[in-house]
Parts: structure tokens; sequence; C-alpha cells
């Protein structure tokens, strides 16, 4: 005849089977929240792929943009060398020596800065000789950009002096500027002061007809 010893062992152990399974079962996700959470994080990455998908497509508008200004930037620019290209052949069709050499001259002559300079001015094919001298390196530099700006000139040479310091004070003498005059012939053809070199000249004109 079975105990209750017998009997009372069997229910101890199916009731813990039972209490471990309500524990496993307590433990384990719930598949619903499983399935939401999964749900959550999809549509998290779906708005996130549609807004890098949204960031592309404007970067590539802003670049398409940026083509068709660049695009028309490069044509504005080659149509503007054209019209260089034509006005050089207009021009280069039109000047002579004579025009160049007295727009240069002008230049020098109207310049404050060549006001203490003698510069001569000589133009042959096209080609500019800038002779004479001048106060300062600085001066010369000016002298000779003038000169290669000027449209139509193919080459500028120089053949200009710098004067230097030692021989300053003599010129600005009385004396000193009456024999830079008769020295520097060739300087004071382009430089300008051929005019005051030629009135000297009239007066020595007088001075002999009062002898």
């Amino acid at each position: 005849m079975p105990t209750i010893q017998s009997i009372a062992r069997p229910l101890t152990f199916a009731a813990a089977l039972i209490a471990a399974a309500t524990a496993i079962t307590a433990c384990s996700p719930d598949p619903q929240e499983q399935y939401e959470d999964a749900t959550s994080k999809l549509e998290e990455a779906r708005e996130a792929r549609n807004e890098a998908q949204e960031a592309l497509e404007a970067k590539k508008e802003e670049l398409a943009e940026l083509r068709s200004n660049l695009n028309e930037s490069e044509a504005e620019l080659q149509a503007a060398r054209q019209k260089v290209d034509e006005a050089s052949q207009k021009v280069d069709k039109t000047v002579t020596d004579e025009v160049l050499f007295r727009k240069i001259q002008r230049e020098l002559l109207d310049e404050d800065q060549f006001e203490e300079a003698a510069i001569s001015v000589g133009v042959t094919d096209r080609v500019v000789t800038l002779g004479g001298n001048v106060p300062d390196e600085e001066t010369r530099k000016a002298a000779l950009e003038s000169a290669r700006s000027q449209a139509g000139v193919k080459d500028v040479v120089d053949s200009m002096e710098v004067r230097d310091s030692e021989s300053a004070p003599s010129e600005k003498s009385p004396e000193g500027k009456a024999d830079g005059g008769d020295s520097n012939g060739g300087g004071s053809n382009a430089g300008g002061s051929g005019g005051g070199n030629g009135g000297g000249g009239s007066d020595g004109s007088s001075d002999d007809g009062k002898s």
C-alpha cells in the first residue's frame, strides 16, 4: 500500500516543473512587444533613410545649379575673350608708329610722376624704345609699365638710366639746367623739355643780335 510520502514525491516534482515553466514564461519577452519594438526601429530607420535621400537630392540640385552657373560664366568669359581678340585686331589694323609715339609721349608728359624725368621715346614697327634718364628705379618701372599698357605695342626696350644722387644737385642749379638742356637733346624731344630748351636757344640768338 503506497504511503503518503511516496504519493507526495510525484506531486512535489510536478509542482516544481510547473513553477519552473511559469518562471521561464515570465522571463521571456512578449512576442507582441518584440514585434512592436522591431516595427518602431524599422520606422526610425526608414525616416533616417528618407532624410538622407532628401539631403542627397538637395545637394544634387545645388550641384546642378553650380554647374549651370559655371557653364554660364565660361560662356561669358569666352565671349569676352572673343571681344578682346576682335578689338585687338582692329587696333592692329589702325595703329601706326607715329600714333604710338604721340600717345606714349603724351602719357609721359602729363603724368606728375615723370616730372623729374627726361625720357626719350622711339617707335619702330610698334616696338617702343625708352631712353634718357629718370630720378629713381620706381619712375623707371612706371615709365615701362605706361608704355607696355598702350594697345598695339609689341614690345618695350628699356634704354633708360637712373640718375645717381650725386648728379641730382647739379641739375637743379641754373647752370646745370642749361648744360643739361644742351647735352640731352634726345631726352628733351620726348620728355617735353624741348620747348624750354628751344627758349634757351632763342635767348642765345637775341644775345648775338645785341652784340
